[in-house]
Formats: C-alpha cells, structure tokens, sequence
C-alpha cells in the first residue's frame, strides 16, 4: 500500500511539475514513481520466488555482451575495409605512374592514331580500377558492404 502511495505521489508531483515548469519537481516525481513501480515488481515477483535484482543484472549482462559484440565486429569489418581500399590504392597509384611510359612507347612506337591509343590507355585505366575494387556497379559493391555488416 506504501508503494501505492508513493507512486501516486510522485505522478502528482509530475504535474505539478509540468503545470509550473519545475523540472526538479518532475525530475523528482519521475525518480519517486519509478521507484515505486520497481519496488511493487519487486515483491511482487520476489513471492513468486524470482530474485529481482539477480535477473536485472542478467539481462543488463546480456545486452552489454551483445553490444560489446556488435563493437567488435563493427571494428574488424571497417578496418578489414580499409586495408582492402588501401591496397587497392597503392595497385592505382602503380597503374597510374606507369601511364607516362605508355605514353611515351605509343609515340615512339609511331602509333598512327594516338588520340586512340589515349583512349584505349583511359578505358584500361578504368578497367583496371573496377577490376581492382571489385565493382561491376555501384549498388554492387555498397549491397556486398551491407550483406557483411549484417554477417557480423
């Protein structure tokens, strides 16, 4: 019955509150009715033999570990993604730094057109960057991004 009390307290004490802007008062009828409301659960499932206390503290123990989880696996699979695109940058920036040879071997080679051989070079070029990352479309890649986040 105190408890009763105390929780119809507290949601008097959050009207009040609310109708003269005191957010203490709210604050504080929050905490009274709130502790109140835990206190009956309490006995009432302490009659039925069930240890309170003990099954917070499990379920708050369950979601920690499956947060902790979740973490973790979030950690190993952006940094798994950034050594992929770090290597794959460093196979760009090889590709790319050969360019000026080609140039020059197409030239010397007296290629008859060499806007085409700049254009077959640029379609390489990108070829080789698509091929490198693995994309044959964006929605591709970001839906391979998506289906491993979701594997954990």
């Amino acid at each position: 019955m105190n408890n009763l009390k105390s929780y119809i307290s507290g949601i008097l004490k959050i009207i009040k509150g609310i109708f003269t802007g005191d957010f203490n008062l709210i604050k504080k009828g929050v905490a009274q009715s709130a502790k109140a409301l835990y206190d009956s659960v309490k006995l009432w499932l302490g009659k039925m033999g069930v240890n309170v206390d003990t099954l917070i503290s499990r379920i708050v123990g369950y979601f920690t570990k499956g947060w902790n989880n979740a973490k973790s696996k979030t950690s190993e699979i952006f940094s798994s993604m950034y050594k992929t695109v770090k290597g794959k940058i460093t196979d760009l920036a090889t590709e790319a730094g050969k360019i000026p040879g080609k140039i020059g071997s197409a030239i010397t080679n007296k290629v008859k057109n060499a806007t085409s051989a700049m254009k077959d070079l640029a379609d390489s070029l990108i070829k080789k960057f698509k091929s490198a990352l693995g994309i044959n479309s964006p929605s591709r890649v970001f839906l391979i991004w998506l289906i491993g986040l979701f594997k954990g």
